[in-house]
């Protein structure tokens, strides 16, 4: 949201004028705030923007949630706890803040947390709020974003799981010595959230760790699939482990049974 495209060989560095389009949206739509109604406005004109410009645009499987995630990844934990309000009821953070995140990657003075769990609350209204179809520029041309349709099968259970070892695996081809190993526990770790859908894949060879059956502090939040929209959060089903509640989960623990119908992917977030 601050940052250039990779296609501009700028990712890492603040960029000023797309903070200041950044704040122009906020005072356009959020009265000089930013808002979950800013959130959507500016994630839609920052992919019709990178549409136009970037002929390696892509906005698919799995970025195409990610993307949405990011713009709200402000309003669960860059908004002041003496706020008292959640993101989906009016939580707002001024551009002071939020230049202070952004621009120079620090708490502002006098800042609090908020006293909850954080998650990608408000993700699945600004989807709804500016739906677009997953799609990338193709043929090395601007304008040309064609659609990559999303199944159940690459968002499923198992979407996220197999396309982040396969995409390791690319990056490491043959890994050795502490690498190897190192790779061969995270992948293993990394399965535990999903060890209740998919069977766990060994690309290095099986890891001797073990890993525990209990997942304190995990926020979770039930998923279906949805035709274009994709993934979309269950209403009312985000939660924290260890809370009293009939969907806090751990590790072999079946959701109840009204959602069985609907879940076909459930993501974790540590």
């Amino acid at each position: 949201m601050s940052r250039a495209d990779a296609f501009f060989n700028d990712t890492q560095q603040f960029n000023q004028t797309l903070f200041d389009e950044f704040v122009d949206f906020s005072n356009r739509y959020g009265d000089g705030y930013y808002n979950l109604t800013v959130a959507a406005e500016y994630r839609y004109h920052r992919i019709q923007q990178s549409i136009a410009t970037n002929p390696t645009f892509s906005y698919i499987f799995p970025r195409f949630f990610m993307g949405y995630g990011e713009s709200v990844i402000p309003l669960n934990l860059f908004v002041d706890g003496r706020q008292n309000a959640t993101v989906l009821g009016g939580a707002r953070i001024d551009m002071a803040t939020a230049q202070s995140f952004f621009r120079d990657h620090k708490f502002p003075i006098e800042f609090h947390r908020a006293n909850a769990p954080a998650a990608n609350t408000g993700a699945q209204e600004i989807m709804a709020a500016r739906p677009i179809q997953p799609c990338q520029n193709e043929g090395g041309k601007v304008d040309n974003c064609v659609v990559h349709e999303l199944t159940p099968d690459n968002v499923g259970p198992c979407g996220i799981y197999h396309h982040f070892i396969d995409t390791a695996v690319s990056l490491y081809p043959n890994p050795k010595g502490v690498l190897k190993r190192n790779l061969k526990l995270n992948m293993h770790y990394y399965h535990s959230v999903f060890e209740q859908a998919c069977e766990e894949r060994f690309p290095y060879g099986p890891s001797s760790a073990k890993r525990s059956k209990q997942y304190n502090g995990i926020i979770f939040r039930t998923w279906k699939y949805m035709p274009y929209l994709g993934l979309y959060p269950i209403q009312g089903t985000s939660g924290h482990v260890g809370e009293k509640s009939s969907l806090a989960i751990q590790a072999g623990t079946i959701l109840p049974s009204q959602y069985m119908a609907e879940v076909q992917y459930i993501h974790i977030a540590f």
